[in-house]
């Protein structure tokens, strides 16, 4: 979404970035987390502490990536009616 609205004219650079809950950054610390945390619990296989702790990282990397991209297309939506309406 972030790709496709800067392509298109709307909020380039920083303005898109900082649209949103979680942008990349947030993302990469909670997986990181995720990752340490399924490290430090003996690591990924079936049935470890450490696969819950990773899948729960990802659970919600999931959903606060889909919140993003729903606010990012609201936001350039928002920007293309204002486009529009100006005279």
């Amino acid at each position: 979404a972030r790709a496709r609205a800067e392509s298109l004219g709307f909020a380039p650079g920083k303005g898109m970035a900082a649209v949103g809950l979680a942008p990349r950054e947030v993302r990469v610390v909670i997986l990181g987390i995720g990752l340490v945390g399924a490290g430090l619990t003996g690591g990924v296989a079936p049935g470890a502490t450490g696969q819950t702790i990773l899948g729960g990282a990802l659970l919600v990397i999931a959903a606060l990536a889909t919140i993003t991209v729903i606010q990012r297309i609201l936001f350039t939506v928002k920007q293309a009616a204002s486009e529009v309406d100006r005279p």
